[in-house]
């Protein structure tokens, strides 16, 4: 059993364990919302009701809300000029680290304003790789194989137009995020997420950082419990966040502002004037 993630449900490159997604599965901190869209019916004279807000939280003396802990991050967010994320997924523990080399893992580098790089591992060895430059999106592995140029093989950097494909084809909507600035990993939460309570959990190390945690608690709308564990800097910038259930957890630290984390273009890349979408 995996954790289930919190992002929206998209399409994947394959339905081998080794495709990767063209979607980021770095585990941000979101909600699948309980709420469904119903299509209209003009014979019924129900209207839709408006969306209601999200209940004020009861707070103990030493308790924040989750949506205070996010506005920390976003009032910190301007002094960031590079991020790197490091995701994965497996048994759930106490203790924060690094993923076991037989883990998948997922590796974002981004630089300030607009130039990043994804790296999906497989037992410590690249399987995808993803750059985006100024607008110039170059591709190599399972997802040039999978969605991109399936004619090419997987060991050849590809470049790819984004003006040439559809906006909402699964490598349109991956363009989209490669190419977007820089911004703070919890812009998607949402109100009811955002009014539960978090509990300071003491002090942990975080890649040499220490940072306070918080813990707080969600529940799907099947009624699956989920833990989460956001720990914040000196500077209110995320360390780790952890979401577990089920003796599974989906672990995501961070590292900013690093001077060594560069983004540079393939020496050479085999331009593509369509994908099978589009």
């Amino acid at each position: 059993m995996r954790v289930r993630s919190l992002l929206p449900s998209r399409s994947r490159t394959g339905r081998h364990r080794s495709a990767v997604s063209l979607v980021p599965v770095a585990v941000a901190l979101t909600l699948i919302l309980s709420g469904c869209s119903v299509s209209g019916n003009d014979a019924d004279p129900t209207p839709t009701p408006p969306p209601t807000e999200a209940p004020i939280p009861t707070l103990t003396a030493d308790q924040v809300s989750v949506g205070d802990l996010i506005d920390r991050v976003d009032a910190a967010w301007p002094t960031v000029t590079t991020m790197r994320s490091t995701s994965w997924s497996g048994p759930a523990n106490n203790t924060i680290g690094t993923p076991a080399p037989n883990q998948d893992a997922t590796v974002e580098e981004t630089v300030a304003p607009n130039s990043r790089r994804r790296v999906a591992l497989t037992n410590g060895a690249p399987v995808d790789e993803q750059i985006s430059i100024n607008g110039v999106v170059y591709f190599k592995g399972a997802s040039v194989v999978n969605a991109v140029a399936p004619f090419i093989g997987a060991d050849t950097w590809v470049r790819v137009d984004p003006t040439i494909v559809p906006p909402d084809s699964v490598v349109g909507q991956q363009l989209a995020y490669l190419t977007r600035p820089l911004g703070p990993p919890y812009d998607s939460v949402s109100a009811d997420l955002r009014a539960r309570a978090a509990s300071p959990s003491g002090t942990i190390t975080v890649a040499g950082r220490t940072c306070t945690n918080f813990t707080f608690v969600d529940t799907t709308s099947s009624g699956e419990k989920i833990d989460y564990a956001l720990s914040l800097d000196d500077h209110d910038l995320p360390c780790s966040l952890v979401q577990s259930a089920g003796g599974f957890a989906n672990t995501t630290i961070y590292e900013f502002n690093n001077p060594d984390i560069v983004i540079s273009a393939p020496a050479e890349a085999t331009p593509v004037s369509g994908t099978p979408e589009g």
